[in-house]
């Protein structure tokens, strides 16, 4: 057993799983028969134990690292090698395990530094080298990694059911530099995280067959069903959303075709002689067509013609001209000729009109005016003496002298032995054929 010599009152730093000895700032006052002691492990990263250790428990104690009491430095393991050392001088500890301090650039002593670089060039091995010959190979400035602490736990990933939390540490404390260590291990740790149980959301299930029509015949609704049940929503979960059933329009077959009435009687006919026509009617109701069914085939009129008998002779039609002036008074306008007069119903000696046909008539009455200064003309259209039609004229401009025309044209239906006739001033207008008066029958009463 190693035993070392100490005097009272012995101080030593004190610290515990520090990863950074330059942050172990405490010290302590050791117990009689009590060493300073320096402890280095490595698990994830370097630690260390600083502190006070019974005299007789120190080579104890190193027994289980190094089996000697004092662990030694080696090329291929450097300071990531376990160590437990002792020593017996006021604040001994700090530079126990071979550290040395940052401020410190000076080669081990027990290494000849030049040899080992003629023999396997040891310069260029720097993690060897700035431990052992840090002088000899200018590597005075370099600084391994050292791992910040972990940050806080994040929070869960989830808001339901497991998930996972991380935290993270950088190799910032210090950072390497100059051809230092990076920092070993990981610098991001997880851990699970639990949380309350999911809402689980309703599920619609798979649509039923559709159901039978609801109409044996025409139109009819069948419907199909499903429900929130794959799953059923739970612990707040939503429900389906849309409806639970389904309709569409079925037609299994007409319910019935329509059938064609029996035939009306015969319409009475248009005309009463040389030929018209007469109809009748049926509808398709016997049966109605139903929603579905076919109508009927056909038409639901017939036409055939009637009354083919010739008819007799209606034909009535004048057109007189040829004003006599013989008046300068109001009075029956005499046209003295005419170009046709069918059934000689107009009288040239009276200039009047005589119905002898009754039907419906049409008359037109066109008068020039001659040149003279009147300031208006008018004229009337008379049946039995009363108006019918009144012409007027007032001359623009005052031009009384030029020479104006008057136009008129009505239907009428007339009675036998009904007058028409033209009553005027006569001497106003002109006798030639620029002043006429005619008629004709347009249809006969029956």
């Amino acid at each position: 057993m190693m035993l070392f010599s100490f005097k009272a009152s012995l101080e030593c730093y004190n610290c515990s799983g520090v990863t950074n000895l330059r942050k172990c700032n405490t010290k302590v006052t050791c117990e009689d028969k009590q060493v300073c002691f320096k402890k280095r492990e490595y698990t994830e990263h370097v630690s260390y134990d600083l502190g006070c250790v019974d005299n007789q428990n120190c080579g104890d104690f190193a027994n289980f690292t190094s089996g000697s009491g004092v662990s030694a430095m080696k090329m291929d393991g450097g300071q990531t090698q376990p160590c437990f050392e002792c020593c017996s001088t006021n604040n001994c500890n700090f530079r126990l395990c071979g550290y040395k301090d940052s401020s410190e650039c000076v080669d081990d002593a027990k290494t000849d530094c030049a040899y080992l670089n003629s023999l396997f060039s040891i310069c260029k091995l720097i993690n060897q080298a700035k431990k052992l010959c840090p002088k000899y190979c200018k590597l005075c400035n370099v600084v391994d990694g050292n791992w910040s602490p972990w940050s806080n736990w994040s929070d869960c990933d989830v808001t339901c059911e497991n998930g996972t939390q991380i935290r993270t540490r950088s190799c910032t404390d210090p950072a390497p530099q100059y051809g230092g260590l990076d920092c070993p291990g990981n610098d991001t740790d997880t851990k699970s995280c639990h949380r309350e149980p999911c809402p689980v959301h309703g599920g619609w299930s798979t649509w039923s067959l559709w159901s039978l029509c609801s109409e044996s015949c025409d139109i009819g609704i069948r419907h199909r069903d499903r429900s929130c049940t794959e799953p059923y929503p739970s612990l707040f979960g939503d429900h389906c959303f849309g409806n639970s059933r389904e309709y569409k329009k079925c037609m299994p077959g007409a319910c019935a075709d329509g059938g064609w009435s029996m035939w009306k009687n015969w319409g009475s006919c248009t005309e009463s002689c040389g030929g018209g026509v007469r109809t009748r009617s049926r509808s398709c109701t016997n049966p109605r067509p139903s929603l579905t069914g076919r109508s009927c085939e056909g038409d639901n009129t017939d036409v055939s013609t009637c009354n083919r008998t010739a008819c007799p002779e209606y034909n009535v039609a004048f057109t007189a001209y040829n004003v006599h002036r013989n008046s300068s008074s109001y009075a029956t306008l005499l046209f003295q000729k005419t170009y046709t007069n069918f059934g000689n119903a107009y009288d040239t000696t009276t200039g009047k009109f005589t119905c002898n046909i009754p039907g419906v008539y049409h008359f037109v009455v066109t008068l020039l005016k001659c040149f003279q200064d009147i300031n208006k003309v008018f004229a009337d259209l008379k049946i039995n003496g009363s108006n019918k039609l009144q012409l007027f004229l007032r001359p623009k401009n005052n031009n009384y002298n030029e020479a104006y025309m008057l136009t008129g044209a009505g239907t009428f239906h007339l009675n036998r032995n009904d007058v028409v006739h033209v009553h005027g001033v006569p001497n106003y207008f002109y006798n030639s054929y620029n002043s006429y008066f005619t008629g004709f029958l347009i249809t006969p009463d029956e």
